[in-house]
């Protein structure tokens, strides 16, 4: 090996080492280009040696050539083949720096170039062909050049291989699997029959018309086999697959069904359910009507603890209706002013809060992709439990906003109300979960699990913030956002009276 062979091969190795590394510092980055730098002039030089034969004073200036080496017409001169290695190798290391995926193809090309040109030197030396090693009357090609070379070009290729032409091979799929297995016997397989069908030759077993004759046999045979493997693979991972799609048509069926079956399960539960609890509330109120004369205390407060139990029962089963109603509605998307829909809310719990003063944050211009009546619920349930969780204060402040943009966007109802404690949010949007007592806050814990389901059925996800006596903010997104904070400054104020 040539010095200044030695001296590429070393660089690029750097050069290779460094840039395989995630980030980097701006000088771990420049001295990177240097070192990917140096092959190329190093090649180059050497190529224009050659190509105007002239002699730069670059093939001795680290040591000096012995005067009797082996095929070197130009002492110190590294050999052509490798001088175009080292100007291609440049080339793919300084590719690598972009993201770009043309420039990375183009980058694995060079570098499959340069296996090529390695692999040719390695034949040459395996099946003793000197002009594979040499190119006509120039430096010959060194077998650990060679070796050293292949070994560069294919470390390339397999640097972030999913990137670049390798990404199939290095697909985790059976396809991948099934590649990179075949990649080896195609590697050595027709290599390994070259060499025995030329050592035959030489050994006077055949004639070339023979020799040439069975290595076509062969390869035909090779390549059934690998075919039929293939062939065989397939069929396998198409019966997995028809297995797989029959397995999944089964499901749907049953999913079907069971949906059939719970469509029924609400209608009985809407109305069958419905008319007793009806009848218990319409007859306790009856009775405290006509007959309050013949009761005493007593027994009006029992009659009053059953209709509240019956309303209660019924207020349960709108919500069980509801967050059954929200699995099974298909979303119909469109276009909503989330604005708008906030407004509407707070206007209909002011209405339903006559008393209070709630004062409104509300923010402008909000908008958002979804179903406007699953959207609406959101609301309801949230800016709901803002006015309920705020009910033991003289006034209320409530604010509805949001913070970015896109899918990510984040929306937030706020409150200064009773909060919650932190350790304890998990619970929050369990169905029939509730960090406060039925008496102190009436409800029936399936609000916020409505929620849930809800958001993440527009693709986005729901959580909350709070601390005991100072109020909690809940936070959502439709479509996959970040944490981000609440309402914004500039927020329209708008102030209700109930």
């Amino acid at each position: 090996m040539k010095p200044n062979t030695a001296l590429g091969l070393l660089a690029s190795g750097l050069a290779l080492g460094l840039g395989s590394l995630p980030g980097g510092s701006p000088r771990r980055r420049l001295a990177w280009r240097a070192l990917a730098l140096l092959p190329f002039l190093l090649g180059v030089a050497t190529l224009v040696e050659y190509l105007a034969e002239v002699d730069l004073g670059i093939d001795e200036i680290l040591f000096r050539d012995d005067p009797g080496a082996v095929r070197t017409p130009f002492p110190g001169r590294m050999a052509t083949v490798t001088a175009l290695s080292f100007v291609l190798s440049s080339a793919a290391l300084l590719g690598l720096e972009t993201g770009n995926r043309p420039v990375r193809l183009l980058t694995d090309a060079l570098a499959l170039i340069i296996v090529l040109l390695a692999l040719l030197g390695l034949l040459g030396y395996l099946y003793e062909v000197e002009y594979l090693s040499g190119v006509l009357g120039y430096s010959g090609f060194a077998l650990h050049t060679a070796v050293a070379l292949s070994i560069l070009g294919l470390s390339i290729l397999v640097t972030r291989p999913g990137e670049g032409l390798l990404a199939p091979f290095a697909s985790p799929t059976p396809a991948g699997a099934w590649g990179r297995r075949l990649l080896a016997a195609v590697a050595v397989v027709p290599v390994a029959l070259g060499w025995l069908r030329l050592e035959g030759q030489r050994a006077g077993l055949y004639g070339t018309d023979f020799g040439t004759s069975l290595y076509a046999a062969t390869m035909v045979l090779l390549l059934a086999g690998v075919v039929y493997a293939g062939t065989a693979s397939l069929v396998r991972e198409e019966a997995i697959r028809r297995g797989v799609q029959e397995d999944l048509r089964r499901a749907k069926e049953a999913a079907e069904a069971a949906g059939r079956e719970l469509e029924s399960f609400s209608y009985s539960v809407s109305h069958d359910l419905r008319a007793p609890l009806r009848g218990i509330d319409g007859f306790s109120q009856a009775l405290l009507e006509d007959h309050a004369d013949r009761l005493d205390d007593r027994g009006r407060d029992h009659l009053q603890r059953v209709r509240a139990a019956a309303q209660r029962m019924g207020q349960l089963i709108d919500d069980l209706l509801d967050l059954s109603r929200v699995g099974r509605a298909e979303l119909a998307r469109e276009r909503v002013d989330i604005t708008a829909l906030a407004r509407a809310v707070a206007a209909d719990l002011a209405r339903g809060a006559p008393g209070r003063s709630i004062e409104w944050i509300i923010e402008d211009g909000l908008e958002a992709e979804g179903d406007p009546r699953l959207l609406r619920l959101v609301l309801e349930n949230l800016l709901g439990n803002a006015v309920k969780y705020s009910g033991l204060k003289p006034s209320a402040r409530i604010g509805f906003g949001a913070e970015g943009a896109g899918p990510g966007r984040v929306f937030t109802v706020r409150d200064e109300g009773a909060g919650f404690d932190m350790a304890h949010a998990g619970r929050l949007f369990e169905p029939f979960q509730r960090l406060h007592h039925g008496r102190e806050f009436p409800g029936t814990g399936v609000g916020l699990a409505t929620v849930r389901r809800v958001v993440t059925r527009h693709g986005g996800r729901v959580w909350a913030e709070g601390r005991p006596g100072e109020g909690a903010a809940f936070h959502f997104t439709l479509g996959g956002g970040e944490r981000g904070a609440g309402p914004r400054e500039g927020g329209r104020n708008v102030k209700e009276e109930a």
